[in-house]
C-alpha cells in the first residue's frame, strides 16, 4: 500500500513538472530550448516505468535494501530461525527418549535382581523349614522308641497286668502323636524351636507361616492324633480321656474357624491377630494335655500304681 501511494505522488510531481515546462515553452516561443527526452526524464525520476507501463521502485541511494526486498530478507532469516528451532527441538526430544529408555532398562534390571534375591531367600527358608521338620521327625521317632523300650522293660520285670500294659501303651502312643502334632505346628510357625522345647508363638509370623500349602502336615498330624484317641479311648484313664476329648474339640474349632480361613499371603491386621490368638491358645492347651498324659504314664510304670 505504501509503495502504491509513493508511486502516485511521484507521478503527480512528474505531471506538475511537465505542465510547468509546457507553460514555460508556450510563453518563450521559438527561443525556448527543446523538452528533454522522455528516457532522460524517466532516468531522473525515483520511480521508473517498466516496459509494461507498471511502476517499479528504483533502488534507494546508498545501497540500502527496502520494500519487498527487505521483507524477503526478513522472511528468509525467520525461516532459518524456525528451521534451527525445529532441529533443536527434535534433538531434545531424541535425547529425552533415549534417557527414558535407559531409565526403563535400569528399572527392569533392578526389578529382576530384586526378584532373584527374594526367590533365593525364600528357597533358603524352605530348605531350612524342611531340614527342621526332618530333625523334629527324627527326634520324635527316637523318643517314641525310647518310650516303648522303657515301657516294655518295667512291665516285664514287674509283671504288670495286661490292662495296665494296654493303658500304658495307649498313653505313650497318644503322647507321641501329640508331640508330633506340636512339632508340626512349631515347624510351620516357629521353626527356630528345637525338638523338646515347649511350643511358643513367634514374635513375628513369617510369610511361610501364612501359606496354606505348609499346613498340610499339621492337619495330617491332628487327624492322626484324633484317630488314635478315638480307637483307644477305652484304654486311657478317665481324666486323661476327658482332657484329650476337650483338647480335640478346641483344636477343631481353632483350625476350622481361626487358622485355616485366615491363611493367605496378605492378611489384614484383624486376620493376623486371629491367627496369633489361636496359636497362643494352642501354646496354653498343649502343655496341659501333655502333662496329663506324662503323669498317667509314669504312674502306670510304678509297681504299686494302679489305674482307674
Amino acid at each position: 500500500m505504501l509503495e502504491f501511494v509513493l508511486v502516485v505522488i511521484v507521478l503527480l510531481i512528474a505531471l506538475a513538472v511537465l505542465g510547468g515546462v509546457a507553460i514555460s515553452m508556450a510563453r518563450a516561443g521559438e527561443g525556448t530550448p527543446p523538452l528533454p527526452k522522455l528516457d532522460r526524464l524517466r532516468a531522473a525520476l525515483p520511480v521508473r516505468l517498466d516496459p509494461a507501463g507498471s511502476p517499479a521502485q528504483a533502488a534507494p541511494a546508498g545501497g540500502v535494501t527496502g520494500g519487498a526486498g527487505g521483507t524477503r530478507a526478513v522472511e528468509v532469516e525467520l525461516r532459518g530461525l524456525r528451521e534451527d528451532h525445529r532441529a533443536a527441538a527434535q534433538g531434545l526430544e531424541a535425547a529425552v527418549a533415549r534417557l527414558e529408555t535407559r531409565v526403563e532398562q535400569a528399572q527392569r534390571r533392578a526389578g529382576a535382581e530384586f526378584e532373584s534375591a527374594l526367590m533365593g531367600a525364600l528357597d533358603g527358608l524352605r530348605r531350612d523349614l524342611e531340614a527342621t521338620r526332618t530333625r523334629h521327625d527324627a527326634a520324635l521317632e527316637r523318643l517314641h522308641g525310647e518310650l516303648h523300650g522303657a515301657l516294655s522293660r518295667p512291665m516285664s520285670d514287674a509283671g504288670l497286668a495286661p490292662q495296665r500294659e494296654r493303658r500304658a501303651e495307649a498313653t505313650a502312643e497318644l503322647y507321641g502323636r501329640l508331640a508330633r502334632f506340636e512339632a508340626a505346628i512349631a515347624a510351620v510357625t516357629n521353626p527356630v524351636l528345637l525338638p523338646g522345647e515347649p511350643y511358643t508363638p513367634p514374635a513375628e509370623l513369617l510369610p511361610e507361616a501364612l501359606a496354606w500349602e505348609h499346613w498340610k502336615d499339621v492337619g495330617e498330624r491332628a487327624f492322626a492324633f484324633a484317630e488314635y484317641f478315638n480307637a483307644h479311648r477305652i484304654d486311657l484313664a478317665a481324666p486323661a480321656a476327658r482332657d484329650a476329648a476337650a483338647f480335640l474339640t478346641a483344636l477343631r474349632e481353632l483350625l476350622t474357624h481361626d487358622l485355616y480361613p485366615n491363611l493367605r499371603p496378605n492378611p489384614s491386621p484383624e486376620q493376623l491377630q486371629t491367627v496369633r490368638t489361636a496359636l497362643e491358645r494352642l501354646a496354653q492347651d498343649l502343655p496341659v494335655l501333655r502333662g496329663r498324659l506324662e503323669a498317667d504314664y509314669r504312674r502306670l510304670l510304678r509297681p504299686d500304681g494302679g489305674g482307674a
